[in-house]
């Protein structure tokens, strides 16, 4: 418990000098004498520093290995699922892949990632909350799991905590199973996640049967009940926003063109989110080239292959500033995937009169509109010669 003193002041009458205690309970309602109600109540928390991580049924975002890839979030789920593992003859001794936890009885390993982190040190106890049971009493079966550091793509870089052996034996009603454990103190860099692999084991003095199952409940919406599956940190740990990122993508060859000439190929770029969907909704494209935009009738954005384009062509362009909005957005995924900006040269009649002059026409995306933090560049493109 610690005690800090603050000064609140009510208006400009008075002040008043109050000790506030903080603990981990519940919110206290402090209550100031003398005071009118509306002003008199102030609400103090202790926000617990704890963050637990739910084991989601939710397929990841990423796909690093032979392992099926779940969710291991800050919230809870919406309904209690139930994962289910074949026991095999004991004895046993996890981690191993023949006692890893899977999906269905047969099925394939099973592992939970969270998104990526902030920076942080996981140094205090940690604890795991599994909700499982045994199908017989002749399981002779226990729950077990390992706490992992994974990189951004979800490449295991260490063990945090490793699995807990021979705790006790399963019931054959669900109920959690919960032990502490101190981790190896490992430094999370910005984008790090962690991993967590669940397994059966032999429990506490008894050696496991062959052809029965464990059932782990998951993705349950409340505590204490079945699906309540989760690890917990002694940290504040909190995920990095998602990112979408621009890059440069296959650029095409410089290439000279006449006026009156088809649909010509002048950038391509990719982009791609750090986590589930976000969606492009407005684009700047930025033409290099003295006063390149006059030999131009139209500029677009367009799929990789052309078939689709993004919000309305810009007909004529104005200025060698470019922007694009309205109509179709580019919906972007984890996958980097590639467009293109697109350009038509001017008819010969719309062109200047002769002599008249050539443009060396370059371009790329300089800026665009979406609810994700953004990140990269696309910072280079062909040059057409019209």
């Amino acid at each position: 418990m610690r005690g800090i003193r603050h000064i609140l002041k009510f208006g400009s009458i008075f002040s008043l000098t109050a000790l506030f205690v903080f603990t981990n309970a519940a919110p206290a309602v402090i209550r100031l004498a003398g005071l009118p109600r509306l002003a008199d109540e102030v609400q103090v928390k202790h926000a617990n520093a704890a963050t637990p991580f739910y084991l989601r049924d939710s397929v990841s975002s990423i796909n690093p290995g032979a392992d099926e890839e779940r969710d291991l979030l800050l919230t809870r789920g919406a309904a209690s699922v139930g994962y289910v593992k074949g026991t095999v003859a004991g004895t046993v001794t996890p981690p191993t892949t023949a006692t890893q936890f899977t999906k269905t009885n047969g099925g394939t390993g099973q592992i939970w990632y969270t998104n990526p982190l902030n920076a942080v040190t996981v140094s205090g106890n940690v604890t795991f909350n599994l909700r499982a049971k045994e199908s017989a009493t002749s399981a002779n079966s226990t729950i077990t799991a390992e706490l992992l550091r994974a990189d951004n793509s979800g490449a295991i870089l260490s063990t945090i905590v490793s699995v807990q052996l021979s705790q006790s034996e399963l019931t054959t009603t669900d109920a959690a199973k919960n032990w502490t454990k101190a981790p190896t103190s490992t430094a999370l860099s910005a984008g790090d996640r962690l991993a967590v692999r669940v397994y059966i084991d032999d429990g506490s003095g008894v050696t496991m049967g062959n052809g029965r199952t464990v059932t782990m409940t998951i993705d349950g919406p409340s505590a204490g009940a079945a699906g309540d599956s989760y690890v917990q940190l002694t940290e504040a740990v909190s995920e990095q926003p998602p990112v979408t990122t621009i890059a440069d993508g296959t650029n095409p060859g410089n290439s000279t063109v006449a006026p009156s000439s088809a649909i010509t190929d002048l950038d391509a770029f990719t982009v791609s989110t750090s986590l589930g969907l976000d969606f492009i909704t407005g684009l700047t494209a930025t033409l290099t080239g003295a006063s390149s935009f006059e030999s131009l009738s139209e500029v677009r954005i367009t799929s990789d292959d052309g078939a689709t384009t993004y919000w309305s062509a810009v007909v004529d362009p104005g200025s060698n500033t470019v922007n694009f909005s309205g109509g179709t957005p580019i919906t972007v995924s984890t996958t980097p995937t590639q467009y293109k900006i697109r350009i038509t040269p001017k008819t010969h009649l719309n062109m200047p009169a002769p002599p008249g002059t050539s443009y060396g026409v370059g371009g790329t995306v300089t800026a665009f509109t979406t609810t994700n933090t953004k990140a990269g560049s696309d910072s280079g493109s062909a040059t057409v010669t019209v």
